[in-house]
């Protein structure tokens, strides 16, 4: 549950961002997936740990963060090609949409 409303307002606050023209709406935006990160770290951080076994929980742990830093890494190398198709607004709408249809496939594997 916490996950489907950490995606759905990180993809709110993306497509906000892409459609924003005056600065409010950017900065709620921005709020909303600010508030999404702290929702989502500490989930999937227990949804880990949860998953591991006591004896191998630091290597699960590290190989989570090692796939966060990873996928901070290789963020501009996947947008700026979408970004060079479309533009920068559209490309936070599309990665907006995109986190709200995983945010429907989580829940309904839920």
């Amino acid at each position: 549950t916490m996950c489907v409303i950490g995606l759905s307002l990180m993809g709110a606050g993306l497509v906000l961002i892409g459609i924003s023209e005056i600065l409010f709406v950017l900065f709620v935006g921005l709020a909303f997936s600010g508030m999404a990160l702290g929702l989502l770290m500490p989930t999937i951080n227990e949804m880990v740990v949860s998953a591991s076994d006591v004896n191998n929980r630091t290597v699960a742990v590290g190989g989570m963060t090692s796939v966060v830093f990873l996928g901070q890494f290789m963020s501009p190398v996947v947008s700026e090609p979408v970004k060079n198709i479309t533009s920068y607004a559209s490309s936070f709408i599309i990665f907006g949409f995109i986190l709200f249809s995983m945010a429907l496939y989580r829940k309904s594997k839920a």
